[in-house]
């Protein structure tokens, strides 16, 4: 019966560790200024928040009092709405909508180099 529960406490460490890094992983691609050389129709519709992933994110107030959180592709133009809240967002709160974005089809290139778009479809 030891056994087991020493077990169960080493996979819940690594399972911690692997979220962890993962929640690391999304902070670091966070970048709160956008190139110069953006199109201005890529960030139109509401207010810059951060940039990952190669997008965008905008959040814009709807008549409905719901802040809707819009990802802009820099380099395509795509955009889709990633989020609906009622409280705004808090920086805290980043790495979520960056997680989101990772595996939304609207992604661009990543930061580092194994968040490419194309190694990500060759690996995954």
């Amino acid at each position: 019966m030891k056994a087991t529960k020493k077990v169960t406490k080493k996979v819940t460490k690594k399972a911690t560790t692997k979220s962890t890094n993962k929640h690391a992983h999304h902070a670091s691609e966070i970048i709160y200024e956008y190139p110069a050389n953006t199109p201005e129709r890529y960030l139109q519709g509401g207010k810059f928040l951060f940039m990952a992933y190669g997008c965008a994110i905008i959040e814009r107030l709807t008549p409905g009092g719901v802040y809707a959180y819009i990802v802009s592709n820099l380099s395509t133009g795509a955009r889709r709405i990633i989020s609906r809240r009622k409280i705004q967002l808090d920086k805290n709160d980043y790495c979520e909508i960056a997680a989101r974005i990772c595996t939304s089809p609207t992604r661009g290139d990543g930061v580092h180099t194994t968040d490419k778009r194309w190694c990500v479809e060759f690996v995954g």
